[in-house]
This record gives structure tokens, C-alpha cells and sequence, in this order.
């Protein structure tokens, strides 16, 4: 439930801040939510995948890599504060409105501590806790921009805003499991970091090269996942961003039930090897992909006027462009999960998601942004499909329903 609360938060809201701030006002946000993402990423530089796998062996390293963490925040707060005041004055912004982008942007420099948090209580077996701290972020989000539009206050700057309240209570929920934590043997988790301050390979240019793989990997992942949403910017308008947002829903959701297939995977079938994987997810995410394509165009065409309101009529034209990125993201995210569990190469996918990036924009740029974004996930459906089947072979043809459904069930644990 923690993993699909952002995703049914953006759902449910997403009446209310289309009838309250036009196309042109939801795309100012969808803007906005996007450089955000990028500033997360960039600020959180491997952090936490490193502190999940220390950890992992080496239960009182935790309050290590928590204070390089915060470092790391602190000095991403002044860049972050440069790209906010950018992207305000590049929307002009009014007073309100740039505060509440600079806030946000402070608080998603801070990117890297609440990485590191959720990821140490991933690794002493607490998911549940992280999911529960998503969902209470998720529904202050939800709070606010229902109770503001019952107010009939709700604009660009309270829909900021509402985003960062939802991280500030994440930050907070997620510092406060962790000082519980830590609080019974505080001295011996001092101790451990005195240690790892002292070590080598925890200093210089041996913790750079240790982060810089899991950084790369995450921004590779965050392009891929965002690259519809930024190539609707090649067409230079916030209606238009707005209106493809509204499209955009279908995708969300689809990427939200794979990401949930796929952690089913590892929960239920450890053992299986990760060619194996990549070729059960391949075959499970593509056949789910066309269903959601095919179930969603045409509850899309019918249902956006009625759920956004009538400006988003417009966003109709949008729809096979959004199927087109549901495909594309389906497809595209198990190869992303093979290349990031393990020691692969990370250049096929680098190289597959900037060509959909650079192709769509083009195509975004000097025809229109519906084609750019519908090449874009043409893109990264094919180039998916022939990484997996350079890997897995003709194997990757030979669909067996009753290994799909033993793999998700924990009965297969390789072929």
C-alpha cells in the first residue's frame, strides 16, 4: 500500500487541481513536480542504496551513513535553491508562489537523509514502516488539497505546497523510527562511525566511486521513468504539459501495478536467477501492458471530461501518446530492475532511454508533442524487448502461464 499511496494520492487530487487551476495552472505544477524529482535524485547521490547494503552486515553503521547523508543535503540546498528560483522566473511566478517552489526545493535537497532512513529500515526487515511513513505522506498531501479546495483556496502555490507537506511529515515520521532505534545502544552506533570515519574506504575518492554507480543507476531510472512527462515540455506551453498530464494518468497507474508485480518477485521467488527474472517479469509486465492499453484508452476517452472537467476535453488527443509511455514503461521496467540489482553494464539502458528522450523531444520540438511523447515509448518498448532477448534468448518467446503463476506464487525458483 505504501508504494501505490503516491500514486492514488496524485489520483484522487487530481480532480480537484484540474477544476481549480485550468490546464495551464496543472502544468505549471507537473513542471515544478518534475524538477523536484530530478533535485531528489541528483541531491540523494547513492546514499541510500549504500546504507541499505551496509547495514545489512553491519547493523551500527547506520548513524554513518546518516550524518553523510545530511552532509550531502546541506550542501544541495544552495543548488536546489538556484533551480528553484530559475523555474520561477522562467514560469513567472508571482511572490507566493516562487516561496512555496523554494521550499519545496529545500526540502527535496534534503533528499539524501530521508533515502538513506527509509532504505536503513528496508534492511532490519521494517518495510512496513516505510510504507506506513509513504502513506502518511501521501494522505497530508490529499488533506490539504481537499480541504483547500472545500475553501475554495486552492491554487498553484497551495498545490506546492501540498507536496511538501507530505515530505515534511515523511522526514519527520522517518527521523523519529529512526532515533527510536538507535536510542537503546547510541554509544555503540558513536562508536561504529568513529570507526568508519577513520576507514579508507569510507572517505575520498573510495566513497565516491562506491556511491557514483548506485547515483548513476538511480538518475538513468529517473530519466527513464520521467521521460514522457519531459518530453511534453519540448512543446514550450503549460497548457500543453497540463493537458498531457491529465493523460499521463494511465501510465501512473500501469507503472504503479508493475513496480508492485515486480517487488512481488523478489518477495515471493528470491532464488530464481536474474536472467530468469528479467525473462518471467518481460513476459508478465508486456502481456499486462497491452491489457492496461487496451482496458485504458478507451475508459481514458470517456471518463477524463467527466473526472478533470471540460477543459480537459483537449487532453483526448493525448490518449494514444499516454499508451504509447504505459507500454514503454511496463516493458522498460524490468530491464531497469535487472540492470540495478546487479553488476550489468549500465550503458544499454543509458543508451535506450536518451535515445526515446532525444527522439521524442525532436519530434515534440518540430511536429508536435503527442507524436514526440508516442516515439518516446516506441523507444523504450523495443529497446527493452531486444536487451531482453539479447540476454534470455528465444526462451523469452515461450510464455508457460503455470511458471508465471507458480513464479509469483514462491513455487519457482528457476527453470
Amino acid at each position: 500500500m505504501g508504494n501505490l499511496a503516491p500514486m492514488l494520492s496524485g489520483l484522487l487530487t487530481a480532480p480537484m487541481t484540474a477544476r481549480s487551476l485550468g490546464p495551464g495552472g496543472r502544468g505549471e505544477v507537473t513542471i515544478i513536480m518534475l524538477i523536484s524529482g530530478v533535485v531528489i535524485i541528483a541531491a540523494g547521490f547513492g546514499f541510500g542504496w549504500l546504507a541499505r547494503h551496509s547495514v545489512g552486515t553491519d547493523r551500527f553503521s547506520i548513524t554513518f551513513w546518516r550524518e553523510s547523508a545530511l552532509k550531502a543535503s546541506l550542501l544541495a540546498i544552495p543548488v536546489s535553491l538556484g533551480v528553484g528560483v530559475t523555474a520561477a522566473l522562467v514560469l513567472r511566478f508571482d511572490f507566493s508562489a516562487t516561496i512555496a517552489t523554494l521550499v519545496l526545493m529545500t526540502l527535496s535537497a534534503m533528499a539524501s537523509l530521508r533515502s538513506v532512513d527509509a532504505n536503513v529500515l528496508v534492511a532490519i526487515d521494517r518495510p512496513a514502516t516505510v510504507g506506513a511513513v509513504n502513506l502518511s505522506g501521501a494522505a497530508i498531501t490529499l488533506i490539504v488539497v481537499v480541504a483547500a479546495f472545500l475553501m475554495g483556496t486552492l491554487n498553484v502555490t497551495v498545490a506546492i505546497y501540498s507536496n511538501a507537506a507530505g515530505i515534511v511529515v515523511q522526514v519527520a515520521l522517518l527521523t523519529f523510527a529512526l532515533r527510536r532505534l538507535l536510542a537503546p545502544q547510541l554509544d555503540r552506533y558513536r562508536d561504529r562511525k568513529l570507526q568508519m570515519k577513520s576507514d579508507p574506504e569510507y572517505r575520498g575518492r573510495r566513497m565516491f566511486d562506491r556511491a557514483s554507480r548506485s547515483w548513476a543507476s538511480q538518475v538513468i531510472d529517473a530519466l527513464v521513468l520521467k521521460t514522457d512527462t519531459a518530453v511534453s515540455l519540448s512543446g514550450g506551453s503549460t497548457r500543453q504539459v497540463g493537458l498531457y498530464s491529465a493523460a499521463a494518468l494511465i501510465p501512473q497507474v500501469a507503472y504503479a501495478i508493475v513496480l508492485t508485480i515486480i517487488q512481488r518477485s523478489y518477495a515471493k521467488s528470491p532464488a530464481v536467477s536474474p536472467v530468469d527474472r528479467l525473462r518471467l517479469l518481460q513476459q508478465t509486465c508486456t502481456m499486462l501492458a497491452v491489457v492496461l492499453v487496451i482496458a485504458g484508452a478507451p475508459t481514458a476517452y470517456f471518463f477524463l471530461p467527466w473526472f478533470l472537467g471540460q477543459d480537459f476535453v483537449s487532453a483526448r488527443a493525448y490518449i494514444p501518446a499516454a499508451c504509447a509511455a504505459t507500454l514503454g514503461l511496463a516493458v522498460i521496467a524490468p530491464v531497469i530492475q535487472f540492470t540495478s540489482s546487479g553488476r550489468q553494464s549500465l550503458w544499454p539502458l543509458t543508451a535506450i532511454s536518451l535515445s526515446a528522450l532525444v527522439m521524442g523531444s525532436a519530434l515534440g520540438t518540430i511536429s508536435n508533442i503527442s507524436l514526440g511523447i508516442f516515439a518516446a515509448g516506441i523507444v523504450l518498448a523495443a529497446g527493452a524487448l531486444a536487451y531482453s532477448f539479447a540476454l534470455a534468448g528465444r526462451s523469452l518467446l515461450n510464455v508457460s502461464f503455470r511458471g508465471l503463476v507458480a513464479h509469483f506464487k514462491g513455487g519457482l525458483e528457476g527453470d
